[in-house]
């Protein structure tokens, strides 16, 4: 039964590879010297795939078919070396077959690259597979439609159930789709680099939160082996690190500590960790860069690509993420920095993808980040909106922002709990509340044109709509905490607060019948509580706890 059904799936794979090493022998490029010893792999990669056919069909002494020695499919692997120099190859003809080809063969499950690569042993051959993909990039000047098709071949890689890409590979596929969205001239290839850099992180981080905390093999002999080796090692200069005090263990201790990269710091519970803080740190930094002037387009679409990439990865960020420490790390030592510099660019969609951003970090981050939301708040946000010399749009956005942070409940109560009624911290709620009003009070100047008058009103409007907001938000809570409080008597569940303010907030009729529901309730246990005390008193029941609760 194995090998009937082993039967198709090979005889695919040996289509696959025969067909695309014939369409590579057979462009008439490959005549040039240059391709020379990409004929000669190509030539014996067939005669290699003719004797195994050969093999497979001749009979045995007894009559019956061998079965295949690896046991399932064509073994792929060992006939890559003419696909790898021919994606090295300077013909795009011969390229485009190639990743034609490799895509195919990854996408059917016949090349998986899980054993050792024969050329460096001390990688696995997806590492060298993915270089061979990515290799005919070579800048502005790569052949369209060879973009075109290594960028479906670099999502078949990363996607495909059968390989699997970690580490500086992950990263190179990654920074491969992002420079051919920053340098390919055809809107197609910009969209499906973007597309496709889209899902690699979505299924990235998708991993993460799929495998969560849970150790892989390769984490688990690692442990085993440094808890082994540490010990040995202990016990042997035990005796020298008594005599020297401990002075040199401590001086290398802090050079390795000062030298180390940032992700050897930390121990992660598996290979989708890593790879998820890598790409997490790779976006940060590039956020992180010049834009450099209005004569570079490429390095301002490179900061919006990245911001955009970081809000999509914020927006589906699962509770793994949130208390990851190295992002967290990453978040206060880069990105809020990145945050604070793009705050002051004068181009509009940077500003308002980084202040996007921010809320997000308020949301989801804030228990990490409350010095430096304090520093956001006083050096960008509360200065832009007071500022009289200050930009239409941006304060216009700015004001937004606040609006959106205003009208999440659990936001306004942790800012005025965080901050205001912290002695070490400014009144930050205060501050907010008092520009936010000042907005509103602003007068129209009536001998400005019609369209600058339309603005200040639309401005006064948009800061009484964020006044109201966070009015309607201090009342929700109150009611809210006080039904729960004596109908309960106990303390509310906050992943409870939490999901009511998320409903009820957003349908104005189900949250005046909640709390109506809720007061009703309030009434008719008040009236119990009256008629027993009533009975009580009148000697109609009995006094004791143990009576009474089984009257």
């Amino acid at each position: 039964m194995s090998e009937l059904s082993n039967g198709p799936k090979k005889s695919i794979g040996n289509m696959f590879l025969r067909s695309g090493i014939e369409k590579i022998l057979a462009d008439r490029d490959i005549k040039r010297k240059e391709n020379l010893q990409l004929k000669k792999a190509c030539e014996s990669a067939l005669e290699e795939l003719k004797a195994a056919e050969e093999q497979d069909a001749s009979p045995s002494s007894n009559g019956e078919h061998l079965p295949d020695a690896g046991g399932t499919a064509v073994e792929a692997d060992r006939y890559f070396l003419p696909f790898e120099l021919a994606c090295n190859s300077k013909s795009p003809k011969i390229v485009i077959t190639a990743l034609d080809c490799l895509q195919k063969l990854i996408a059917y499950g016949h090349l998986t690259g899980r054993g050792a690569d024969i050329s460096n042993p001390e990688r696995k051959l997806i590492d060298r597979i993915v270089e061979a993909i990515c290799a005919p990039f070579l800048g502005q000047g790569t052949d369209e439609t060879v973009l075109l098709q290594l960028i479906k071949a670099v999502l078949a890689v990363v996607l495909s159930t059968h390989c699997e890409v970690h580490g500086a590979s992950l990263i190179l596929a990654v920074r491969t789709c992002f420079n051919i969205y920053l340098t390919s001239k055809s809107p197609i290839n910009q969209a499906t680099a973007k597309g496709t850099l889209t899902q690699v992180i979505n299924t990235v981080f998708g991993n993460m939160e799929k495998f969560g905390n849970i150790k892989d093999d390769e984490t688990i002999v690692r442990e085993v082996v440094e808890v082994l080796v540490s010990n040995t090692i202990s016990n042997e200069v035990s005796d020298e690190t008594s005599e020297a005090g401990g002075t040199h263990r401590q001086n290398g201790s802090t050079m390795g500590e000062s030298e180390a990269p940032l992700d050897d710091q930390f121990t992660f519970m598996n290979a989708y960790q890593k790879d998820a803080f890598l790409v997490f740190r790779a976006l940060c930094i590039l956020a992180q860069k010049e834009e450099g002037g209005a004569s570079n387009e490429m390095s301002l679409r490179s900061k919006l690509l990245a911001l955009e990439m970081l809000l999509l990865v914020l927006q589906n960020s699962s509770s793994i993420l949130q208390s990851s420490q190295p992002c967290i790390i990453v978040i206060k030592r880069t990105l809020c920095m990145a945050l604070t510099r793009n705050a002051v660019s004068n181009n509009i969609q940077v500003f308002e993808k980084s202040l996007a951003i921010f809320v997000e970090l308020l949301d989801k981050f804030k228990t990490h980040l409350k010095a430096s939301i304090e520093v956001f708040f006083n050096s960008v946000i509360l200065p832009m909106l007071d500022s009289n010399t200050c930009a239409f749009e941006q304060k216009w956005i700015v004001l937004n922002t606040i609006g959106k942070i205003l009208a999440n409940p659990q936001s306004v109560v942790d800012m005025f709990v965080n901050y205001d009624c912290d002695m070490t911290s400014p009144n930050l709620f205060k501050s907010i509340v008092e520009v936010v009003s000042k907005t509103t009070r602003t007068t129209i100047n009536e001998n400005a044109p019609p369209a600058q008058k339309e603005k200040e009103r639309a401005m006064r409007l948009l800061g009484l709509s964020c006044l109201t907001d966070l009015l309607q938000c201090l009342v929700d809570w109150w009611q809210v905490c006080e039904v729960q409080k004596i109908t309960s008597g106990t303390r509310i569940d906050l992943k409870r607060r939490r999901f009511f303010y998320g409903n009820i907030g957003k349908n104005p009729e189900k949250r005046t019948f909640i709390i109506n529901f809720h007061v009703k309730i309030l009434e008719i246990e008040i009236k119990i509580d009256e008629n027993r005390e009533f009975r009580v008193s009148k000697n109609c029941v009995p006094t004791s706890v143990r009576d009474h609760a089984y009257f």
